[in-house]
């Protein structure tokens, strides 16, 4: 059957048809397994092929992996495939098997290369475009040097199609591309769900990894980022759902007025300070319900605020918001702010606002191993400590939390570990004991028994 390239949406998944029309200088496609986004790298790249043409200026699309002979059973074949399904063999000449590229009858072609092979890129001139396959898997000085190789002169618009996994939350693409907005930059998302191409089979395939593999389910089939290099905190998920399974970070809701309500407090001035406040069910869970952190916006900068005007906007929010107005609130805090030998100390400080703070417990390994009690999942996906998506520094700051190199049982504390020790705080407060998944035994209906004791996750309906 021969395409119009008028009607793309007969070979296009929906969620990647308005990209045809993009021309940021970097499209950042990440993507889970099955997602679709490295055949639209390759529809679009043969669509430019085959449709933007010139009398004497003509494109050369360069596609790119980290290792050259990884390409002729990825990119090559899939661009094969493509011109052979849209039956668009006769617009182009022979393939070249050796050197993987494509000549289009127009003048316009596609050439590959891997970044093995350094001086090889660096010869190549004239290259308009470029599609670079598991980006991921580049340096970020790769992809610099690759940057410099875009210079040929063209009428139309040059392009990085960059499509990857996100592996890691470490990895330079996602500091890159996803922590700031960069006007020359469209990043986009996908899952095996945006996919309408792919079988019924392959999706089911996909889901049974959230039982088999939960990591491999949360990077490749979710598209969530993946666990930074040494992450002290890996089974930290961001998987927001309904049932609330399998994921620490929640939509928020407000709590129960019975629920308990606590303040965690990590001092800081030109280092950010960390107040968090979180609510605990009937079953001792913690929901961290909200934050205030003391930061400018560039990463482990502090705002300099004095105790005073900290205290000041504490007891502003607590008597103002919501879930906090008129509620009794327990107070925990690092032991340092009882320091007094400079006049009075921070907590003496607070407590002139009618704020107040229990010792936290200090004790550092202890306190990172009730973090991690109460981040494990029992065999049902439910944590004992959950986050409200509203906690966007937490959600940000704990998965990147690496271990020391010269105490490797802690965390390198000069990173930005501010909200994390305000969360052992109170994790040390409130202790529990690791959990032991043994599977549930099934229990016949009673319609007589009390609510608690048959449903022991009531709290997923709120």
């Amino acid at each position: 059957m021969i395409v119009d390239l008028s009607n793309l949406p007969k070979v296009t998944n929906d969620t990647f048809l308005p990209l045809y029309r993009n021309d940021s200088r970097f499209l950042v496609m990440k993507g889970g397994a099955g997602s679709g986004k490295s055949v639209f790298a390759t529809q679009k790249l043969i669509y430019r092929t085959l449709t933007e043409q010139h009398p004497t200026k003509k494109h050369k699309f360069l596609v790119v992996r980290k290792v050259a002979k990884t390409l002729r059973e990825s990119c090559f074949d899939q661009i094969r495939a493509t011109i052979a399904d849209w039956n668009m063999e006769k617009l182009f000449y022979k393939p070249n098997k050796t050197n993987m590229s494509f000549q289009c009858k127009n003048g316009n072609s596609i050439i590959s290369s891997g970044l093995d092979d350094v001086e090889k890129i660096k010869s190549i001139t004239g290259i308009t475009g470029v599609w670079v396959e598991e980006a991921s898997e580049l340096e970020a000085r790769d992809l610099r040097q690759l940057n410099l190789r875009l210079r040929g002169w063209t009428p139309y618009y040059k392009q990085f199609l960059l499509t990857f996994n996100p592996v890691s939350f470490s990895n330079y693409l996602r500091q890159e591309f996803f922590t700031v907005a960069r006007e020359d930059t469209t990043t986009h998302n996908s899952t095996y769900k945006d996919n309408k191409f792919i079988d019924a089979e392959y999706k089911q395939q996909l889901e049974s990894y959230a039982e088999l593999d939960p990591y491999y389910y949360q990077v490749y089939v979710l598209n969530e980022w993946g666990s930074a290099e040494g992450a002290v905190f890996p089974e930290f998920r961001n998987a927001p759902n309904a049932a609330r399974v399998r994921t620490h970070v929640i939509a928020p809701f407000e709590p129960p007025k019975e629920w308990k309500i606590y303040r965690s407090y990590d001092f800081g001035y030109s280092k950010p300070f960390s107040i968090g406040w979180w609510a605990q069910d009937h079953d001792g869970r913690l929901y961290r319900i909200l934050e205030l952190y003391g930061c400018t916006g560039e990463p482990n900068t502090g705002v300099k605020w004095t105790p005073e005007k900290t205290a000041e906007r504490i007891r502003e929010i607590e008597e103002s918001h919501l879930y906090l107005k008129g509620k009794q609130i327990i107070g925990v805090a690092d032991p340092s702010i009882w320091d007094a030998s400079r006049g009075d100390s921070i907590a003496a400080v607070m407590e002139k606002y009618r704020i107040y703070f229990e010792k936290g417990d200090n004790k550092r390994i202890a306190g990172k191993m009730q973090v991690h009690y109460r981040l494990q999942f029992d065999t049902n996906g439910i944590p004992m400590l959950y986050v409200f998506d509203t906690c966007k520094d937490f959600i940000r700051t704990i998965p990147e939390l690496i271990y020391s190199t010269t105490n490797p049982e802690d965390v390198d504390t000069n990173q930005e570990d501010h909200i994390y020790d305000e969360t052992r705080y109170i994790c040390q407060m409130n202790p529990i004991a690791p959990k032991r998944n043994i599977p549930a035994k099934a229990t016949k209906y009673n319609p007589l028994e009390e609510e608690a004791s048959r449903d022991p996750y009531g709290f997923i309906r709120l």
